[in-house]
């Protein structure tokens, strides 16, 4: 998965998107949040909302992200207008940052049509 989009409305969607709003929510990274990027379009997924934004796409793919995690990662990245999103077998690379893959916080799925709605291990569904 690669796309580019601009920062300041990834960041505004995420906040309409997210389900970490209390401080019990937050625990352990937050619950998971999907994030598709196909057809020119990145997609938001919480539990309750799901919002849908231009981008551009140069790798389709879907990752379940905890969304705290996602949220605190995208704050250290500053002066800048758009930002670079890719997941390789490494994890998740934004900047000269990478959020490293594996463990039960990340599930990368390369090909959008056959991901799931929801995280597989997600209970509250």
């Amino acid at each position: 998965m690669f796309f580019i989009v601009d920062k300041p409305r990834l960041q505004r969607m995420i906040a309409l998107a997210r389900d970490d709003r209390t401080p019990a929510d937050r625990k352990g990274g937050g619950p998971f949040f999907r994030i598709e990027a196909s057809g020119g379009q990145v997609k938001l997924t919480g539990s309750q909302m799901e919002v849908e934004f231009p981008a551009t796409v140069y790798q389709e793919g879907v990752l379940f992200l905890r969304v705290t995690l996602f949220r605190k990662a995208l704050r250290t990245v500053t002066n800048t207008p758009t930002i670079a999103i890719q997941v390789s077998p490494q994890g998740l690379h934004f900047d000269v940052f990478t959020l490293k893959m594996g463990g039960p916080d990340m599930l990368y799925y390369a090909d959008a049509a056959t991901a799931p709605a929801v995280h597989p291990g997600d209970r509250s569904t």
